[in-house]
């Protein structure tokens, strides 16, 4: 879906840059989709974002994006932590998980 985004705006060669920086955060995503069950809540948002494009709205823009991007890493969180530990590497001066 957000690689169609990127060059439906003619940014395909920036999606490329950012998917080879955000290795990651790929495997959170994939790991992500395996897990979700509320699809209809994701088209939602995207409905939402498209709309917020459209209208020009950046404010609103960037509180749909914040809570779209931040509410798989809260649902999350424990299976993150616990489930799939293995799959993260902890920083042992914060005891947060990179993902």
């Amino acid at each position: 879906m957000h690689s169609l985004w990127f060059s439906a705006v003619r940014r395909q060669k920036l999606w490329e840059m950012l998917q080879a920086q955000q290795l990651h955060y790929t495997r959170f995503r994939m790991l992500d989709f395996l897990t979700e069950t509320d699809f209809m809540r994701i088209i939602g948002e995207h409905e939402v974002l498209f709309r917020l494009i459209v209208d020009n709205n950046e404010k609103g823009l960037e509180e749909a994006l914040k809570e779209h991007l931040y509410y798989s890493m809260k649902r999350m969180r424990r299976s993150i932590e616990v489930d799939y530990r293995d799959y993260f590497e902890e920083e042992p001066e914060e005891g947060r998980f990179v993902i």
